[in-house]
């Protein structure tokens, strides 16, 4: 099992339970438990509803439309790969892409191109969506195409990598403001250690991001 393990699952049936007492009484079969408690389990993760107001969806670049059927997890293989490969291409020019070399004028929203949370290029923009689409279609697959899809470790890893991108995001927009706020010079306030702190989080993203694709079987 992966971090939320046994116990974790355990808690999760047990808010089924909950929400149904007689469930504790009759068996549940497994792919309806498999529903059931991924629903709750991403419920509770969510939080409770935000208002309209507060979500803003940004309109992704017309190129990263699902490849088909939306319901059909694949149609979404190619958007995921190429995600895959702009966090392997900021890793890799990290100086280049940052001006990580300097002592000025860090690029932390370079980073944040890449990630999808400035501008509408990435095909990170907008992941949780199409993540939560990939679930949704990996739980319906009437054809049993995801059938060895442990899909609890998918929702796991998907929490990770959504997760990794915001902190990868606030650190990148601190990298930017840190010196200009009067931290220059500060240990561990700077930006060029925001900066440091902004490329582990993302290295540490991005290996969640290859186990996602594994999962899905996504090479």
């Amino acid at each position: 099992r992966t971090r939320m393990g046994r116990a974790r699952l355990a808690g999760v049936l047990l808010l089924a339970q909950a929400c149904d007492p007689a469930a504790a009484h009759r068996p549940m079969p497994r792919a309806r438990f498999q529903k059931s408690a991924l629903c709750l389990f991403c419920a509770a993760a969510l939080g409770p509803p935000r208002p309209a107001s507060a979500v803003v969806i940004r309109q992704a670049d017309p190129k990263w439309q699902p490849a088909g059927d939306p319901s059909d997890p694949r149609s979404y293989f190619a958007q995921l790969r190429a995600g895959r490969d702009e966090l392997r291409r900021c890793l890799r020019d990290w100086v280049k892409i940052t001006r990580a070399d300097g002592d000025t004028d860090y690029d932390g929203d370079a980073v944040r191109r890449i990630i999808g949370t400035v501008g509408t290029a990435s095909p990170l923009l907008n992941l949780e969506r199409v993540l939560d689409k990939v679930r949704r279609g990996i739980l319906a697959d009437p054809e049993g195409v995801f059938d060895k899809v442990d899909v609890e470790e998918f929702v796991e890893l998907a929490q990770e990598v959504v997760q990794g991108l915001r902190d990868v995001d606030l650190l990148a927009y601190s990298a930017i403001f840190a010196d200009p706020s009067g931290n220059a010079g500060v240990p561990g306030q700077s930006s060029k250690a925001y900066l440091g702190k902004t490329k582990a989080a993302l290295e540490k993203t991005a290996e969640d991001y290859d186990r996602l694709l594994r999962v899905l079987g996504v090479d």
